[in-house]
């Protein structure tokens, strides 16, 4: 399997600072240009007034917050809201394969909503974006947001002027991704989920091993 994957014979500089250098045939794009258009592209959660503790009840439609992103699940959560108050707010709902961030506190991180998500809106402290999936995998964004050091590190360049600990979308907007082809984005992320099952694997196996020590041990007690 890992003979499939080569290193790249030819890097450039990428004009960004924080990024370096990228392969060569790749480009750099703002998240901006990968967005969908309007409000669609990226949405902010409502403002707290907008959405009170007194709008919650015990049985409506699901409110998603930062928890849900952080721990990667979207079963968390009791809050919900009528399906009157929904109505009101249904320009905040997600979709499957939409991409939540986190704004305050844990800011930066990302998470895509599952196909079998349960009807629901994003909260304050979310921001929803949809990209335009002829340009980019919505994992592969994902991926780049939530776990690359590179896009971390200028999303705390370009947060570091604002008022409060925290993104906006102006910041999101403003990042630049190192882009490759859609076919090669599929083949980086085939690669990362091959190499963390085998880390996986390796893990279990070692506590699997751990037991058995440990019942060995108390075995000749």
């Amino acid at each position: 399997m890992a003979g499939r994957y080569q290193a790249y014979p030819e890097y450039k500089d990428s004009g960004v600072e924080t990024l370096g250098a990228i392969p060569a045939h790749w480009e750099t794009r703002q998240v901006r240009f990968l967005l969908k258009d309007g409000a669609e592209g990226i949405k902010i959660g409502p403002f707290g007034s907008a959405l009170k503790l007194e709008d919650m009840v015990d049985d409506g439609i699901r409110v998603y917050g930062q928890e849900n992103v952080i721990k990667k699940d979207f079963t968390l959560g009791k809050r919900r809201i009528s399906s009157l108050k929904f109505l009101e707010m249904q320009v905040y709902q997600i979709q499957p394969l939409d991409l939540l961030i986190t704004m305050m506190g844990t800011s930066g991180k990302c998470e895509l909503v599952p196909q079998d998500v349960e009807q629901g809106i994003i909260d304050s402290h979310l921001l929803r974006l949809r990209v335009k999936e002829e340009n980019i995998l919505p994992r592969y964004f994902r991926l780049l947001i939530d776990d690359c050091h590179e896009i971390k590190s200028q999303i705390e360049v370009n947060g570091k002027g604002s008022i409060m600990h925290g993104l906006n979308s102006s910041i999101v907007k403003a990042l630049l991704l190192p882009l490759p082809n859609k076919t090669e984005q599929a083949n980086i992320l085939e690669f990362i989920g091959h190499e963390t099952a085998k880390i996986d694997n390796l893990i279990e196996k070692q506590q699997q091993l751990i037991q058995l020590l440990k019942e060995k041990t108390s075995g000749s007690d």
